[in-house]
């Protein structure tokens, strides 16, 4: 689903949100702005190296991946590699759950 379809399918069902607000559902801008921003904000922290816990979605956080050598498998030669930042996602039960009732 892209983000376009995600938005339109957001706005044509109320969300618990927008009931406990006004009992009015969001428009397709609002919903969009909300998901950029909710993209942004999750950019940075990671970044940070904040952890980003979101209930029934998952877990978001950066993990220091450590300098290794490497090997090109069409030659043979080793490649080293530097270390870097790498995010790092761990999926809720809820969510696991949901698509394993789903896809049975």
């Amino acid at each position: 689903m892209k983000k376009a379809e995600f938005i339109a399918k957001a706005a044509a069902k109320p969300s618990t949100l927008a009931e406990a607000a006004s009992q009015k559902a969001l428009t397709q801008n609002q919903i969009d702005l909300a998901l950029k921003a909710l993209t942004a904000a999750l950019q940075e922290a990671v970044a940070a190296g904040e952890r980003v816990d979101l209930p029934g979605l998952g877990v978001f956080e950066r993990k220091t991946r450590s300098a290794r050598t490497a090997r090109n498998p069409q030659t043979g030669d080793q490649i080293p590699l530097d270390a870097k930042n790498v995010p790092v996602v761990r999926l809720a039960k809820a969510l696991k759950d949901a698509v394993a009732a789903t896809s049975a």
